[in-house]
């Protein structure tokens, strides 16, 4: 008489689950592994966009500042100061430095 061991069929069971939950696992860790993924490449774009943002800043504030030493030149003022009827008074005059 051959009678199945029932502990044969349990520890099938045991090992059933233990598979289900160690694929559930691993499933779980390669989701996570892509969401992470996906926030470091949304950081990076954000970091890249940041970077690109202040150089066209840093670029228009070289701009703006080789536009007001233009516009600040000693024969223009003294032109447009003529052209207001203004006189040069050298005792009236000071140096302003930055």
């Amino acid at each position: 008489m051959q009678t199945p061991e029932p502990k044969q069929q349990r520890h099938l069971k045991v090992e059933k689950v233990l598979l289900v939950v160690a694929s559930m696992i691993i499933f779980a860790l390669g989701v996570a592994c892509v969401s992470l993924e996906i926030m470091v490449a949304t950081a990076n774009r954000e970091v890249q966009d940041t970077n690109r943002a202040i150089e066209e800043v840093a670029v228009m504030n070289t701009n703006l500042e080789q536009e007001v030493q233009e516009l600040s030149r000693y024969d223009r003022v003294y032109e447009i100061a003529k052209a207001h009827g203004l006189e040069m008074n050298e005792e009236n005059v000071r140096n302003v430095t930055k």
